[in-house]
């Protein structure tokens, strides 16, 4: 369903505003992936079934009617991004004096849960690391085809790996550029930008225009090869997502993932087995907060597990410790007389004898 020409007109200089291109194809509004696909997305498949025309939005109960309407179909969260876009766009719409006192847009409340898309999993799929490891095994070198004629072919098994180590999303890892965010003279630290972090326009509020986050050996060895390939400026990944897609799922039943688990395992469940992965073998937060850039109360509520596989994972290394420390119960007694050292402390309790083990100076009295 395409936008009505009214709102397709405001539509597209509202775009223009924000410093998005809006002449992408024929039909001159398309506009570049990110908050702008979003938006337009918003705005095709569901503001303009609610508001028609720009006098819809400042009628009575309106964008209540939205908002409720919303929720009995989408999430939570697909709702309030999409309550933003509304929100971003009467305030241009206000400031072009095309709608006058537009209406408040408030967030979805926070007691409603929304209905999750059916197709759409909850939750990441959780591969231990061996069968990480075997995956990427199974990965390709490369793509079968180049993605146009005289491209080069999208790299498979270093793209996913990088991803894996950096723990950074595929988006950040695809922008990557030789010389602006990794010279050999860094060695084994990359600069992530402002540009092309998530959490880059946060860091630029701080006056932070870039951060450096160190790399695994695994990643300095493909950063350095990729970067070698490329001249200066040049893309050292390149765009993979799309293509590497059927791959992901296709190593996945390589290595013996059910139909129904395979089919699910996306590139982003790389960056959240690498952060639980990182978690459960230092068990340092802070650190594995500050490589994959999200901040530790998010981590532990986006990316690490709860409930139940976090209960039983912790008592069963508390099982192991306490066996452990049994085990060394048992080996002290056998130390002790191998060694010839003191069984136990000396008992200070009135009658005991203060020197149980019989040493006497020699005598120098005559």
């Amino acid at each position: 369903m395409e936008l009505t020409d009214e709102l397709r007109e405001q539509f597209i200089e509202w775009l223009a505003g924000q410093g998005y291109s809006t002449t992408d194809d024929e039909r001159g509004w398309r506009g570049p992936k990110g908050q702008c696909g979003l938006s337009r997305c918003h705005m095709r498949k569901h503001v303009q079934r609610f508001f028609p025309r720009l006098s819809s939005f400042v009628e009575p109960g309106k964008v209540d009617g939205y908002i409720t309407a919303a929720l009995a179909k989408r999430a939570w969260s697909s709702v309030q991004h999409e309550c933003l876009t509304l929100r971003l766009f009467l305030q241009f719409s206000a400031a072009r004096r095309w709608i006058v006192n537009p209406p408040s847009v408030p967030d979805p409340p926070e007691t409603a849960m929304g209905v999750r898309d059916p197709r759409r999993k909850a939750h990441a799929t959780d591969l231990s690391p061996e069968q990480w490891e075997a995956l990427l095994g199974q990965l390709p070198e490369h793509a079968a085809r180049a993605r146009r004629e005289g491209g080069r072919l999208t790299p498979i098994r270093d793209a996913v790996t990088l991803q894996y180590e950096l723990m950074r999303r595929p988006v950040t890892v695809e922008r990557l550029r030789k010389g602006e965010h990794w010279r050999p003279e860094h060695g084994a630290r990359i600069c992530l930008t402002a540009d092309i972090d998530k959490n880059g326009k946060r860091r630029a509020r701080r006056g932070e225009k870039a951060e450096w986050i160190a790399l695994s050996p695994r990643a300095h060895a493909i950063v350095k090869q990729r970067a070698a390939e490329v001249r200066d400026g040049e893309l050292i990944i390149g765009p993979y997502q799309a293509t590497v897609r059927s791959y992901v799922q296709a190593a996945a039943l390589a290595i013996g993932l059910p139909a129904d688990v395979a089919k699910h395992v996306s590139l982003y469940d790389g960056r959240h087995n690498a952060i639980r992965h990182a978690v459960d073998e230092t068990g340092d937060l802070r650190g594995v907060s500050a490589q994959c850039g999200t901040g530790i109360a998010s981590l532990a509520k986006h990316y690490l597990d709860s409930g139940e596989k976090q209960a039983t994972r912790m008592v069963a290394k508390r099982a192991g410790a306490a066996l452990a420390r049994a085990s060394a119960s048992q080996t002290a007694p056998e130390l002790v007389r191998e060694n010839g050292l003191p069984q136990g402390r000396p008992s200070k309790c009135e009658g005991g004898d203060s020197n149980p083990h019989r040493s006497y100076p020699t005598s120098t009295s005559s």
